[in-house]
């Protein structure tokens, strides 16, 4: 897991990166962007950083954004990261994941492509379980599947990606990108 912290360049830019480096240590990476830096961290609890977050908006009157990223991989994070780079940026403020910003995002099969990349989910299997009320027994029985091998995917999609698709709004956010 990674977490990010975006911010655009302004006057307090200075300011927030020596905080930040203060705080987390030598636990972080500066990446550099034109009009904004991202700050890469790994070991710290989401909720210190978002208060951390939260102070610094108020106390600098500025715009901060951190993201939160399930992938470990580099190459599949900066795939994510062209994914939801423009939608993060247009939020004002907060703490966000890919699934708080799947929302804004409407018949993206690129984006359920990368997102069940290695899972061995199929568009099939999601569009299946919402017609089956997320019941993974009829599910599976309707895909002509063994039931614990239904099981096993899903297991794997919540593990890699942090999707349930025996939860509703999950498996709402991944059917509407199909």
């Amino acid at each position: 897991m990674k977490q990010f912290i975006l911010f655009r360049k302004n006057e307090y830019a200075e300011e927030i990166q020596e905080v930040f480096t203060m705080l987390l240590g030598k636990t972080i990476e500066w990446k550099d962007y034109g009009t904004y830096f991202i700050l890469v961290h790994r070991k710290h609890l989401f909720q210190e950083i978002e208060q951390t977050v939260h102070s610094l908006e108020n106390d600098l009157n500025t715009t901060i954004c951190a993201y939160q990223s399930y992938e470990a991989n580099d190459l599949f994070l900066e795939k994510e990261l062209q994914f939801v780079l423009p939608v993060w940026l247009m939020r004002s403020y907060g703490c966000f994941c890919l699934k708080t910003l799947l929302p804004y995002f409407n018949e993206n099969r690129e984006l359920l492509d990368f997102i069940l990349e290695k899972t061995l989910v199929t568009p099939a299997i999601i569009e299946t379980m919402a017609e089956c009320n997320l019941n993974v027994s009829s599910t599976a029985a309707k895909l002509y599947m063994h039931r614990n091998s239904l099981l096993y995917k899903l297991d794997r999609l919540k593990e890699l990606k942090n999707f349930d698709l025996r939860t509703f709004r999950d498996c709402y956010l991944l059917y509407r990108l199909l």
